[in-house]
């Protein structure tokens, strides 16, 4: 759709000469070996790559696994810019000076996303131990923060 399109700037035939995800399998498994996967809004990531692999009927890797925690840059901006309003990768990349050429596209997403990490890193724990616990409350607490907003709007909606 023309919408799509002006988001990821994809078009019909670019994917339809693009090999399906279990022909690029065999690339794309050293990338998650031995790696501490780094994704902004990581679980859409991760959510879609798993899919991806069971449909091509892989094995999925332990990287993609629930447990196996990836960093993520949006749970850390989201902390540390509080005061700020809009936390697309987009916005917060523009916010911090940090280039993001082809929004939308793996490639672009990705070193932006690895950008804002290195930014916010010396916020972080040092120990991945630790960060990884931080991040699991932080996150709790922001999904709890986001329900309860929708609980509200939703509460004002029936009034």
């Amino acid at each position: 759709p023309a919408e799509a399109l002006e988001v990821h700037g994809l078009t019909d035939g670019e994917l339809a000469t693009a090999p399906p995800f279990g022909q690029v399998i065999a690339e794309f498994l050293p990338h998650l070996d031995g790696a501490i996967p780094v994704a902004y809004n990581a679980e859409v990531d991760r959510t879609f790559l798993r899919e991806e692999f069971r449909r091509a009927g892989a094995a999925v890797p332990d990287a993609l696994r629930s447990e196996m925690e990836w960093l993520d840059p949006l749970v850390w901006v989201r902390h540390l810019q509080q005061a700020e309003r809009g936390f697309k990768l987009t916005e917060v990349a523009a916010r911090m000076g940090i280039a993001l050429e082809r929004a939308h596209r793996a490639a672009g997403d990705a070193e932006a996303a690895g950008r804002v990490l290195l930014a916010v890193a010396k916020d972080l724990p040092a120990r991945y131990v630790e960060a990884v616990r931080r991040q699991r409350e932080l996150r709790t607490e922001q999904d709890q923060e986001k329900a309860a907003q929708r609980a509200a709007r939703g509460t004002s909606w029936g009034m």
